[in-house]
């Protein structure tokens, strides 16, 4: 699981606490609620051997993990599924990997736009399994030839005294501007 948050049960809260981003939290919960997860974590340790940080341009990240008991290495990566499409030649099917064709970068896409239409926050995911002899991790040399893994859709509603807070600013003549990084479609949704 490629993540920086950490999710951990508080008996004395009596409740799952979020360390780190929101967004990488309800990452890493998606991923505690797939049935493999626990046999996942049990069987696949892992070591963090590179990260290149999201940035507003790229508009994705990459984390790169040793499994320690395989001593296999890989690249995972995620962020807007425009940016991560870009990077991938693979698509996972099933348990099959087969070759990203445009037919298939259509029936993505209008997936993305499903769920950004409703409202969702859609992330992409992608990974790749990185040759052994590459020791320095950079953009150019892992941020390629990805397999594309899925799309991630979450809420992530706006807060119930949002509404009223927009209509005072309008009525005392403040004019609203929403800024967001979300892709378009999701911002029109909540808007």
């Amino acid at each position: 699981l490629a993540s920086t948050a950490k999710i951990e049960y508080s008996s004395k809260k009596n409740e799952w606490i979020c360390e780190g981003d929101p967004t990488e939290g309800a990452l890493v919960v998606a991923a505690m609620k797939t049935p493999s997860k626990l046999e996942w974590e049990e069987t696949y340790k892992q070591k963090l051997n590179g990260e290149l940080f999201f940035d507003s341009d790229r508009k994705r990240m990459t984390v790169v993990y040793e499994e320690m008991k395989t001593h296999e290495t890989w690249a995972y990566m995620k962020g807007s599924p425009e940016s991560i499409l870009e990077k991938c030649q693979y698509v996972l099917n099933g348990d099959k990997t087969i070759k990203l064709d445009d037919s298939m970068r259509t029936i993505i896409l209008e997936a993305n736009k499903t769920l950004a239409d409703k409202a969702f926050r859609v992330i992409g995911v992608a990974k790749r399994k990185m040759d052994a002899q590459i020791k320095e991790f950079n953009i150019e040399n892992t941020e390629k030839e990805m397999v594309f893994v899925g799309l991630e859709g979450m809420i992530d509603p706006p807060r119930t005294e949002v509404r009223d807070a927009i209509a005072k600013a309008k009525h005392a003549g403040i004019r609203i501007i929403m800024i967001t990084g979300d892709q378009k479609n999701t911002a029109l949704a909540i808007a």
